[in-house]
């Protein structure tokens, strides 16, 4: 399997995630209004916030790879243009490594959370709902931006293996 194949792939799943996210902005508000409307007829929806940040976690989660995936984190890297291109391209390989461990730990302990609710039986307090599918969403997410950071380190070993 090539390497462009691998990014190609890594990149549908990523635009997925971020099409889900979006729908799941939709959701949530379509949501709010119609508790602001059934509201107003003095029957508010029971457990309306509850559920936004369940979808806000979701969102924020399922988005962060289409981000990577453009580069639109921000990066600071005012010196590291004044350096020579090896120079840059070894700091730019060792970030990428530091910043996929730090998110393969994120991952992992996430896993480690979910299967403590799941184990628990930890529900939401107004609406009962199960919490930890949510909880394994996000680490889905992480794992997606992580996929996404092992083809941005591809590639630039392959450009420094290449000049």
């Amino acid at each position: 399997m090539k390497i462009t194949s691998v990014t190609t792939g890594i990149a549908k799943i990523s635009e997925t995630f971020n099409l889900f996210a979006g729908w799941i902005i939709v959701a949530a508000m379509a949501l709010m209004v119609v508790n602001i409307i059934f509201r107003i007829f003095g029957h508010p929806i029971d457990g309306v916030y509850e559920w936004v940040g369940f979808m806000i976690a979701l969102v924020s989660s399922f988005s962060l790879a289409y981000c990577g995936l453009h580069n639109g984190h921000i990066s600071i890297d005012l010196l590291v243009k004044k350096l020579s291109w090896k120079a840059g391209m070894v700091i730019d390989i060792i970030s990428n490594l530091l910043v996929l461990a730090f998110l393969l730990l994120i991952f992992y302990q996430l896993l480690l959370y979910a299967n403590s609710y799941w184990e628990s039986g930890q529900v939401s307090p107004t609406t009962l709902t199960p919490i930890y599918p949510f909880i394994y969403g996000v680490a889905l997410g992480i794992l997606v931006f992580s996929m996404v950071l092992v083809a941005e380190l591809l590639q630039s070993l392959r450009k420094g293996v290449g000049q």
